[in-house]
């Protein structure tokens, strides 16, 4: 073997296309040599650059994509591909800098099912943490609200949560606020509905501006307590959503 392409590099020095072609070159004549650990090294394409700064940060850049992609397996006829591993010392960050500049406010991850054309589609994204916090920390505008949205990529669309059991707790001041919109299919106000039996059982309680209904065994109410009865005479036309009537107006107290 004759490996002519020896090349002497200072930390934070690039190693340039031709530089790597010509190491891709000297790892396929090593390879060639047989043994478990033989193989081959692609050449990148003279856009492509391999460097190490005087950090010691190493960085990988191509015109298009960078695809990290484990080799497959086989085993007995049901072959996998090995999994990728992250092992940060510290933070994992995604900046957006790089981003076209009207998309620099946000950064989408997304899941596919590697399909091309229209068979194209999201599938199941699972976590597997011991537990989980969102922070807004370090955000600039309303640092102390996180909004959660759920879209379908031209609308709103539904948000389900199934678990054993759902705990809504505040443990700071502050409240929990249902806030049902518009209306149903059959013209009546949405409404705030509570059932037993995990979706598909016995309503207890639902509640609009139209009608309240609650069903139970047993009523209980404070003794103490003051009842009093009220009217909502409108004052004039100041709404959150002029186009929904449902939505707030402001009363006479």
């Amino acid at each position: 073997m004759n490996l002519n392409h020896n090349t002497n590099k200072q930390t934070g020095d690039q190693l340039t296309a031709a530089e790597w072609n010509n190491l891709a070159a000297d790892v396929n004549e090593l390879g060639a040599g047989g043994g478990s650990n033989s193989g081959s090294a692609a050449a990148i394409d003279t856009n492509g650059v391999v460097s190490v700064n005087s950090k010691g940060n190493t960085t990988i850049s191509a015109t298009k994509h960078i695809n990290i992609e484990p080799a497959y397996v086989a085993n007995g006829g049901e072959g996998t591909y090995g999994d990728v591993q992250i092992k940060p010392g510290d933070d994992i960050t995604l900046e957006s800098h790089h981003r076209a500049t009207d998309k620099r406010d946000e950064i989408t991850i997304k899941t596919s099912n590697g399909q091309d054309g229209a068979a194209k589609a999201p599938v199941k994204l699972q976590v597997i943490a011991a537990d989980m916090t969102l922070s807004s920390k370090g955000k600039t505008e309303d640092p102390n609200v996180m909004n959660v949205n759920v879209t379908t990529g031209s609308g709103k669309g539904y948000l389900k949560v199934r678990a054993q059991a759902i705990d809504l707790r505040c443990e700071e001041h502050g409240g929990i606020a249902l806030q049902p919109k518009g209306k149903d299919s059959q013209n009546h106000m949405n409404k705030i509905k509570f059932e037993h039996g995990g979706g598909d059982g016995l309503e207890f309680g639902t509640f609009n501006t139209e009608k309240t209904s609650i069903f139970t065994d047993e009523y209980r109410f404070n003794r103490e307590g003051v009842w009093k009865m009220a009217t909502r005479q409108t004052q004039a036309s100041d709404k959150a959503d002029v186009n929904d009537d449902t939505t707030a107006l402001k009363y006479v107290k």
